[in-house]
């Protein structure tokens, strides 16, 4: 799978979540935060606070945002696969690149536009990293902003601090947590959600590859959890052809449960897939869980799917439960 097509989904997701979500208070007399579950720390300017339910800050007054992204990848590997072209085929125009120095390590800037349906939107993208890890930064506003918080915002990225030898735990921040697994670890982290993969699984994940992603459900209403449950499964243009649904309703630790089982075949490559997805719904909001493998391997990853969907268990958005 494309890993310029899987970092601008996520983003999407985050500026989406962005505009829904609320803000925690700022520290009090910290300049730089602490981004929960990742190693890096920003610099808050003025009137931006920790966002909740997606590891970055936002300006509630503005919709301003920075998102924040770690990839379990090298930056020479991820940087191959970031060019105009990319960009262009997902709506965006790259204006300009910049190399820059980022605490010793080489990074680069693209400065970009985006028609949105609601106006223009300014966006900084900043990539550094090592031979192991890359770091995104991405930062968005409205262009009708970007005289007055521009400057702000790319500040904010090149004034971000990674501390590349921090032990994480994984599930901070996010206000639910999963069992320790055997099989699968954490490669990524969305808004108020993470993707799992094989621990054997190699830094580009191919669709061939079983992942498991975890995300709140972004539906402004309130459905019947099977309808609900439908259609998270099935709108997009991701996965087409569905077929041979099997349902259940499930109870998840105490909370009300939808599964759905079906097989579909991913756009891009024409591949067959086999898809769980399963709804729980909590007091706060609707979260989704998804596995996804080929239909060679689906036995072999069903029992892991099914065992991590039902540990799922809501915490404090400060601490994981482990």
């Amino acid at each position: 799978m494309d890993r310029w097509k899987i970092l601008i989904s996520f983003l999407s997701l985050m500026f989406l979540s962005a505009a829904r979500l609320g803000a925690q208070e700022a520290p009090p007399d910290e300049v730089y935060a602490e981004i929960p579950g990742t190693r890096i720390s920003l610099r808050l300017p003025e009137g931006f606070s920790l966002a909740e339910g997606f590891p970055g800050i936002v300006r509630q007054d503005s919709g301003a945002v920075v998102v924040t992204m770690e990839i379990a990848s090298p930056l020479e590997k991820v940087l191959a696969g970031v060019n105009e072209q990319e960009m262009a085929s997902d709506g965006m125009k790259l204006l300009r690149s910049e190399k820059v120095s980022m605490s010793g390590m080489d990074g680069t800037l693209f400065h970009i536009s985006q028609e949105d349906p609601e106006g223009a939107v300014r966006k900084w993208i900043l990539f550094f990293g090592n031979e192991k890890l890359t770091v995104m930064l991405a930062a968005s506003a409205s262009e009708l902003l970007e005289a007055s918080l521009g400057k702000t915002l790319e500040q904010c990225l090149l004034t971000a601090k990674w501390d590349a030898a921090k032990t994480l735990d994984p599930y901070a921040g996010m206000g639910f947590s999963l069992r320790e697994s055997d099989v699968f670890e954490i490669r990524g982290r969305r808004p108020g959600g993470v993707l799992l993969a094989r621990k054997e699984a190699p830094d580009e994940l191919t669709p061939a590859e079983p992942i498991l992603v975890v995300y709140p459900s972004a539906s402004p209403e309130v459905a019947p959890i099977e309808i609900l449950a439908m259609r998270q499964l099935t709108e997009g243009d991701q996965f087409i052809g569905f077929a041979n649904f099997v349902e259940r309703p499930l109870t998840v630790n105490g909370l009300n449960g939808y599964e759905i089982i079906a097989d579909a075949t991913e756009s891009t490559m024409s591949l067959s897939v086999r898809i769980l997805l399963v709804v729980v719904r909590t007091s706060e909001k609707d979260m989704i869980i998804q596995g996804i493998a080929a239909p060679e391997s689906w036995e072999k990853y069903l029992p892991e799917f099914h065992a991590l969907a039902e540990s799922f268990q809501v915490t404090s958005a400060g601490h994981s439960g482990h």
